[in-house]
């Protein structure tokens, strides 16, 4: 076959093969092209997934650990709160005259010079008032000397004609069977002052006074 010139020639002779190739790298390189893409793509949405999921289930923890300490705040005993009486339990008010009571615990004196008991076992306190002891005329320090007498003992009560009245609970104290109201008037720490209407202890008391003012303690000392 006869050629013009030499560049028909390789044009006719090589070039349907040369476009073949061309167009092969072409698709080989489309192909991979296609194949890369495809593969990072399909990998990146795991990782987002793996991410996602762990923040959830962090969150889920979060939430949860939340949950918990909100449960246990919940049903973590609180301290008891005080309940404070104004009048007597049933097992109290049905006591006979100077008969006394199982043990109490002694809580504190107030300021009012009452004292403070607590019923074992339970939150309830209730204030007594002594029987027979005068406070307007005290020592300085009497709260203190009786805080001092009664600390962490356990005491009794007995109760006299009157138990209750006004909202106040008046007592006789004993602490190891010894009457504490007698033992403030022997120690010059009040006065003693007589009650018309819960007065059978009132020859002990007078006589617990005397004993003060002859020793010359406490108010009788001044």
């Amino acid at each position: 076959m006869y050629y013009d010139n030499k560049s028909t020639f390789y044009v006719k002779q090589y070039g349907p093969a040369i476009l073949v190739l061309i167009v092969s790298f072409v698709l080989i390189g489309s192909g991979i092209y296609i194949y890369i893409t495809k593969s990072s793509a399909s990998k990146t949405p795991d990782k987002e997934i793996i991410v996602a999921s762990d923040k959830l289930e962090d969150e889920e923890k979060i939430d949860s650990n939340n949950n918990v300490e909100q449960e246990s705040k919940v049903e973590e005993p609180t301290e008891n709160q005080e309940e404070i009486l104004t009048d007597l339990p049933q097992e109290y008010s049905n006591l006979k005259e100077l008969e006394k009571t199982s043990e109490l615990k002694f809580d504190k004196v107030l300021e009012s010079k009452k004292i403070r008991v607590a019923i074992p076992n339970t939150s309830k306190k209730f204030d007594v008032t002594l029987i027979g002891v005068n406070f307007n005329n005290s020592i300085a320090n009497v709260v203190t000397k009786m805080q001092e007498d009664l600390k962490d003992k356990n005491l009794k009560l007995a109760f006299d004609t009157v138990k209750v009245d006004n909202s106040q609970i008046y007592a006789y104290i004993y602490i190891n069977d010894e009457l504490y109201n007698a033992k403030i008037l022997e120690n010059g720490y009040a006065t003693f002052q007589e009650e018309p209407k819960n007065k059978s202890l009132n020859t002990e008391l007078k006589q617990s006074q005397t004993y003060a003012k002859q020793l010359t303690v406490g108010i009788w000392a001044e």
